[in-house]
């Protein structure tokens, strides 16, 4: 969509799923380093989005903060994914959506990336179809 809009950006030049693949080894190695940090907290974008309370729950001790205070509380409120406003752009949670893998890609496209990444996604605790 990126592209045909004109726009440039890190996924305007992503033409087949292939080069996207490759393009996301990048990121996954990436995360796999900082999840191999002690100082990184796993939290993952489903789980934010099914349980966000429990996961501010356990992002506030990791940064030192209480839930207490109001300033800590004001930016988990704003933050709600159920919030979805347009002033939280780039947070994910406006478009983001659980499985739409599942509705956009074909069973051909979902097996390359389970090839791909099913180690990982497994590490993550994603179920592998």
């Amino acid at each position: 969509r990126k592209r045909e809009a004109g726009r440039v950006g890190p996924f305007a030049d992503l033409e087949t799923l292939e080069s996207a693949i490759d393009f996301m080894r990048e990121y996954v190695r990436i995360s796999e380093a900082w999840l191999a940090c002690e100082q990184s907290l796993n939290i993952r974008y489903e789980s934010l989005l099914s349980d966000y309370d429990t996961e501010a729950a356990r992002l506030l001790p990791f940064l030192g903060l209480r839930a207490a205070d109001p300033t800590a509380q004001a930016v988990i409120d704003k933050y709600r994914p159920e919030q979805g406003r347009s002033e939280q752009k780039g947070t994910h949670f406006v478009k983001g959506q659980t499985g739409r893998y599942r509705e956009k890609f074909t069973p051909e496209q979902q097996q390359l990336c389970i090839e791909a990444f099913g180690d990982y996604l497994e590490r993550m605790q994603y179920p592998i179809p």
